[in-house]
């Protein structure tokens, strides 16, 4: 039995639901060999794949641009479904197909159409829920979103059945009438990184707060960096804040603050190198529908690296981790709780220390890619 692994994210590097497919697709391939991905939108970031997954594009190389040709795009990937699908059950029966952010009514209804035709098992990994006006800032967005409503609410229930990164998602799945032998929560795909990795080595003898991923509002970069100014202002010299990620333009004139140091975009194994650098990592999720849905792969990753971690104490995070044991819980939308919390964790450190090495245990017993993936080769009825 083959699983192909279909999938809207550019495998195998760039964010993180690149890191999720890569990681997961690893796994599954640690217990069976026959595993390969197919990008349904092409390689848009030129990705050399340097794995051993076979990986292919859909159909075109490169994702189309503008509404006319987008519209373009969609009906002949609509069209080639049939084709795809029987190429695919022509070369391995009895296939397991197996969707990572395809999420739209008129592309998973005739992939289900014709994976039955096929005998094709199919089924759709949901990582979280984003909020009805996200980027809808034009017609054709909000027909994209109507069109995952739809999904959600009306064709999930027919699938083989659904993935999911949290109890919200469950219950909404279970809500929608979805068998609840259907339904699995696997949290997330995480390489549980050995102790050598961390070297201890800092470039600074102050305290770095690090944060590691998209610089938005919703991740709480404001708050995070209105936390680190007030402190910084009471113990100046102390304290130096380290931000991973591409800079957006509303956050560029921080960068004239010598104890705010942005990286730009890096590599995962730069990522990795940079967060050894840190005393404490932070995930400043704000409270609302994508906390509370899905699982921060920032959090997971951190979680990894046996550093102390402080969170927002939002979603299914509030309910599997304890805090001052695992992790370290603020309250969301609270500069004032973090710049707290950072001063404790700063004031405490051979507590923080252990609520580091009890992070990567819990992360080691719950987030490892290949525990998960035997998880999900079980749910799926496939024998190892």
């Amino acid at each position: 039995m083959k699983i192909t692994i279909f999938t809207t994210s550019d495998f195998p590097y760039k964010g993180a639901s690149e890191n999720f497919v890569r990681l997961m697709s690893f796994g599954l391939n640690h217990y069976i060999k026959n595993i390969q991905i197919t990008r349904f939108w092409g390689s848009r970031f030129n990705n050399i794949n340097d794995t051993n997954i076979e990986c292919t594009n859909y159909l075109f190389n490169k994702p189309f641009n503008g509404f006319f040709l987008k519209s373009i795009e969609t009906i002949i990937q609509i069209i080639y479904i049939p084709i795809y699908l029987f190429k695919l059950n022509l070369k391995n029966n009895n296939n397991v197909l197996l969707l990572y952010g395809v999420d739209r009514i008129y592309i998973i209804l005739p992939l289900l159409i014709f994976c039955k035709i096929f005998n094709i098992k199919l089924y759709r990994i949901i990582t979280e829920e984003y909020p009805l006006n996200n980027n809808l800032n034009i017609f054709f967005r909000y027909f994209i979103k109507f069109s995952e409503l739809l999904q959600t609410k009306y064709l999930d229930k027919y699938l083989n059945g659904i993935i999911v990164l949290s109890n919200y998602l469950k219950l909404k799945a279970l809500n929608n009438k979805v068998d609840p032998q259907n339904i699995i929560i696997i949290n997330h795909f995480i390489e549980i990184l050995d102790d050598h990795n961390n070297n201890n080595i800092k470039s600074s003898n102050k305290f770095i707060i690090g944060f590691s991923g998209s610089l938005t509002l919703e991740n709480g970069i404001n708050d995070l960096i209105n936390s680190f100014i007030y402190l910084n202002n009471i113990y100046p010299n102390q304290f130096l804040l380290l931000l991973i990620g591409e800079i957006p333009d509303n956050l560029v004139k921080y960068k004239i603050q010598k104890s705010i140091i942005f990286t730009g975009y890096l590599t995962h194994n730069e990522v990795l190198k940079k967060l050894f650098e840190c005393n404490v990592l932070v995930n400043a999720s704000r409270e609302g529908i994508l906390s509370t849905s899905g699982f921060p792969t920032k959090l997971a990753e951190y979680l990894a690296t046996g550093i102390p971690v402080i969170t927002s104490k939002v979603g299914d995070l509030k309910d599997k981790l304890i805090d001052n044991k695992e992790v370290f819980f603020f309250e969301p939308n609270s500069f004032n709780s973090l710049s707290e919390k950072i001063y404790n964790v700063y004031l405490n450190i051979n507590l923080s220390n252990q609520v580091g090495f009890n992070g990567k245990l819990w992360a080691k017993n719950n987030l490892d890619y290949k525990l998960n993936a035997k998880k999900l080769l079980n749910f799926l009825k496939i024998t190892q």
